[in-house]
């Protein structure tokens, strides 16, 4: 039965060992792009997203997320919200719409609610012995991260329309240079769902891609807009499938 340690031992025993894989996350907002609906909260924290579907320079974007989403592959795998979190239905709906079996599924919160202060005690020093990419918002401040990246790449708000490119820039240089056994760390908003996707299939699958949200926003000493980052009730939530 999957529960939501297991899953994380999962994630970090993959990490451990070098094995390779793309992980991407998806919430209330990257469904509601995926549904076609509006969507702004570009004011909210360091600068979100928003979807307009009224826009079409969105279209090029919305159908890469929408790629990503049902996109299948042994070492690719899909974060969904959780019943505990959105409901039955909603969760039942989003795991229908990706298609995705049982093992390639996971909770869009693996790494934070209960599970944070394992990701801060055990992964976050694990990163230490591996070189690290990271893609974060443009505000953020660096002289606190507790592993230093072999690369910093910064984007700002709708970024998932406004840096699109970034991802054919990251490709080329993967490419180019041959980079392996890299980690990806990749936090963008909808942005990182369609980088773990595009960076999987058409880059290398020598390195391993992962939707890592807001875990690193206290060290990017960035705005705090997650009640795990204060303490909240939701630290001790083990959310349930």
């Amino acid at each position: 039965m999957k529960t939501f340690d297991g899953d994380f031992t999962k994630f970090l025993n993959k990490i451990k060992s070098g094995e390779h894989f793309s992980l991407s996350r998806w919430g209330d907002g990257e469904l509601t792009i995926l549904e076609g609906k509006h969507i702004d909260i570009r004011s909210k924290g360091n600068g979100e997203f928003r979807y307009d579907p009224n826009l079409p320079q969105y279209d090029t974007a919305r159908r890469a997320l929408q790629e990503a989403y049902v996109y299948k592959d042994e070492q690719y795998y899909i974060g969904i919200a959780c019943p505990c979190c959105v409901g039955q239905e909603k969760y039942q709906y989003m795991k229908d719409k990706s298609g995705q079996d049982e093992e390639h599924l996971t909770w869009a919160n693996i790494f934070v609610n209960a599970n944070y202060r394992r990701t801060i005690n055990e992964l976050i020093p694990e990163l230490n012995n591996y070189s690290i990419t990271i893609v974060v918002n443009k505000n953020s401040k660096f002289d606190k991260l507790p592993f230093k990246p072999n690369q910093i790449l910064t984007v700002g708000t709708d970024a998932w329309y406004e840096d699109l490119d970034l991802g054919r820039n990251m490709l080329e240089n993967i490419l180019m240079r041959g980079i392996k056994n890299e980690i990806f760390l990749i936090a963008a908003g909808p942005l990182a769902n369609i980088l773990t996707y595009t960076l999987w299939i058409y880059g290398s699958k020598e390195n391993t891609y992962i939707d890592i949200g807001s875990i690193l926003d206290p060290y990017l000493q960035l705005k705090l807009t997650r009640g795990y980052h204060l303490g909240a009730p939701t630290l001790n939530k083990v959310c349930i499938w």
